[in-house]
């Protein structure tokens, strides 16, 4: 798939939404969840989902606060937020090497990073982690256990899949901010907050 460029001051909510939405397969598991489907059938409700809250890292990005940030302020969160992830992946890449979900994310990822870099005003300004800093990210989520290995794995997913749709909320609001009384359509019409 190719990421054609938006025309210029196309609102960045439907550049992010259509992104995700429109695309056939990229980052659609984000909506739909298939890492659910995948940690219900491998552990059979011997486990529940919701068993991943208490894997929660210190490292995982915020997500742009619902407060006075600016858009570009919310855009570069975002993409430092991906960025992290990215490196965050590299565990669930070494648990699920050939999953469907594994092959589909990470350039799907960077695909999105360039989208929101390509609407920032400073993209230069997105910091970007040391070879140290990712290697202490791994090394900080690492535990022996093959069980909890692969929690941590679901959870990353489940955070990123969070990450993404408070991004999306962010966004949309901010667009409604600059905006106001025009309605911004949504370009979806199975995920409604």
């Amino acid at each position: 798939m190719t990421v054609k460029e938006p025309p210029p001051g196309q609102k960045v909510h439907h550049i992010f939404i259509n992104y995700i939405m429109t695309s056939p397969h990229p980052l659609l598991f984000l909506f739909y969840h298939p890492s659910l489907r995948q940690f219900e059938e491998e552990f059979q409700n011997a486990v529940k989902y919701h068993f991943l809250d208490n894997y929660r890292f210190p490292s995982l990005p915020a997500d742009c606060p619902n407060s006075n940030f600016t858009m570009e302020a919310c855009l570069h969160r975002l993409a430092e937020g991906l960025s992290t992830y990215l490196v965050l992946f590299k565990h669930v890449e070494s648990e699920y090497p050939n999953g469907s979900i594994v092959l589909e994310v990470r350039p799907q990822s960077v695909k999105l990073i360039n989208l929101i870099k390509g609407k920032m005003r400073n993209p230069k300004q997105v910091a970007v982690l040391t070879l140290d800093q990712e290697e202490q990210l791994v090394r900080d989520i690492y535990n022996p256990s093959p069980f909890h290995r692969k929690m941590t794995a679901h959870s990353i997913l489940r955070q990123l899949h969070n990450f993404l749709l408070d991004g999306r909320v962010e966004i949309r609001r901010r667009e409604r901010r600059r905006r106001p009384g025009k309605v911004i359509t949504p370009s979806y019409n199975f995920l409604q907050r």
